[in-house]
Order: C-alpha cells, then structure tokens, then sequence
C-alpha cells in the first residue's frame, strides 16, 4: 500500500467533506472554539474529552439552528451569527478568566 498516496485522498477526503458541509451549514467557527471548553467543563476533566467536545459542539449548533430558525418566523437568522454571538461573548469571558490565575 502507498501510504503517501493514500494519505493525500485522505486529505482530499476531508477538505472536501469540510467543504461541503460549510457551505450547507455555512460559517460556524466559534462552535469548534467553544465546544471543547464546554465539553471540559462538563465532564470536569484537565485534558480536552475529544468524543464529549464533538456531541457539545453538536448539540450546539443543532440547538443554534432549532433557535434561528423559530425566533422570528418567517425570516431566518443564520447560524453563524447566532453562535458567534454566543460563543465570541464566551469565548472573551474565558480568555479574561484565564489571565487573573497567572
């Protein structure tokens, strides 16, 4: 087997599924930001949990997308603005927080 060459379709494979699945969800970076701090806090561990980081972050925009689309029928909020205007808030109070305990 040539590793090198499956590995590049590997990588292909991926930014391809990344890809496809920005562009029907649209941006939601502040998700992958915020859900392993969450996934943290939920299970009270120092390491970052991979698997409980991946269902927050889920959870998250699946609740984001259930919000933006029933806050005020008939428009659509995307789900970008309505995460990064949860998680950018967080993700400010983390960074302050973590600056008091040095």
């Amino acid at each position: 087997m040539r590793v090198q060459r499956v590995r590049l379709g590997l990588t292909v494979l991926g930014v391809v599924l990344a890809a496809t699945a920005t562009g029907a969800a649209g941006p939601i970076g502040s998700v992958a930001l915020t859900s392993p701090q969450w996934g943290r806090r939920l299970v009270r561990v120092p390491q970052l949990p991979l698997a409980v980081s991946a269902l927050t972050g889920a959870v998250v925009v699946v609740v984001a997308d259930l919000v933006a689309r029933t806050l005020m029928p008939p428009l659509e909020i995307p789900v970008g603005a309505l995460t990064s205007l949860v998680g950018g808030p967080y993700l400010l109070w983390l960074l302050g927080r973590s600056g008091h305990h040095r």
